[in-house]
């Protein structure tokens, strides 16, 4: 028997309990799991991310890893280097700064959200007037996207899966109707949200890296010197792992050379605010500073006593 289709998505609440919450909130969740768009909806999120990201080019903090944002450590400490080497300035501080992305998921306006996939996609439709079709099941490759002028024929029997192109026609429709119509069934109950990423989707991180993603292109273009650059004002780097951003730079008289517009709280434009995390850690990686360079080490998790 296949899989049981429903015509909305599921949903349950989990209690929040101490220390924060003494089972007085809960959290939602929601699964898309038979839901009859669910596939519709991986796969113009899929599309989505690749558009955004394209798009951007180097001109954004988003990397898809941990490992990958260990490289910003990486980038600086060699720039630092060279810099010392070109004789820079031979005393100066370090800082780093971990915060939160608050409402990054929950937070964001329908309107808000809708509005900039129609931005990031006309941005891409400028740089790729040709392209058509966005491949979400890239041969050989999984995982992978590929921009495409027409659509693919078929696959032939023996020649492996579907490619399941997805038109760019396609994005803002389906982006429309899962922000109009964000219901899931909690018991007996129909739920509407009204605000925020449609919990549970698979379009919905693509929607959400949408909506900070386009500040950061903004920010970056913005800048007068070309990135990477030996002056002082540019010992600094950076990255954004989902809703955690590091920033890395150095402090001459305790005061970072990081762009006043990036360090601002309401970079992202509220709901979406920047709140300092208490330590330097995030995914699985705790960040500090030793002998005038960044360093990086995994953080041992201790489950004895779960």
């Amino acid at each position: 028997m296949g899989q049981k289709v429903h015509t909305l998505p599921r949903g349950s609440i989990i209690p929040k309990g101490p220390p924060k919450k003494s089972y007085s909130a809960a959290r939602p969740y929601v699964s898309f799991a038979g839901f009859f768009l669910a596939k519709i909806h991986r796969g113009v999120g899929r599309a989505l991310a690749h558009i955004v990201l394209s798009v951007a080019k180097r001109d954004t903090l988003e990397v898809k890893n941990i490992e990958a944002a260990a490289k910003a450590v990486h980038r600086l400490n060699a720039k630092i280097q060279l810099w010392e080497q070109s004789g820079g300035q031979s005393e100066f501080g370090l800082q780093i700064d971990n915060e939160d992305l608050e409402g990054f998921f929950p937070s964001p306006p329908h309107v808000r959200l809708r509005r900039d996939v129609i931005r990031i996609v006309a941005m891409y439709r400028a740089q790729h007037p040709n392209i058509k079709y966005i491949l979400t099941n890239v041969h050989d490759a999984p995982g992978k996207t590929q921009a495409v002028r027409d659509r693919p024929a078929p696959p032939r029997e023996g020649q492996g899966g579907a490619l399941h192109p997805v038109p760019l026609d396609c994005i803002l429709p389906v982006v429309e109707h899962a922000l109009s119509w964000d219901l899931f069934e909690l018991g007996l109950i129909v739920v509407r949200q009204i605000k925020g990423a449609p919990i549970g989707s698979n379009l919905s991180p693509a929607l959400c890296m949408t909506t900070v993603v386009l500040p950061e292109i903004e920010f970056y273009r913005s800048l007068h010197t070309p990135r990477p650059s030996l002056v002082p004002e540019d010992m600094w780097d950076g990255f954004r792992y989902v809703d955690n951003r590091l920033l890395f730079s150095i402090t001459r008289g305790n005061t970072s050379v990081l762009p006043p517009s990036l360090a601002t709280p309401d970079f992202y434009t509220p709901p979406v605010n920047l709140l300092r995390e208490p330590n330097n850690v995030c995914g699985g990686l705790n960040f500090g500073i030793q002998a005038g360079r960044i360093y990086t080490e995994y953080v041992v998790q201790d489950f004895g006593s779960l």
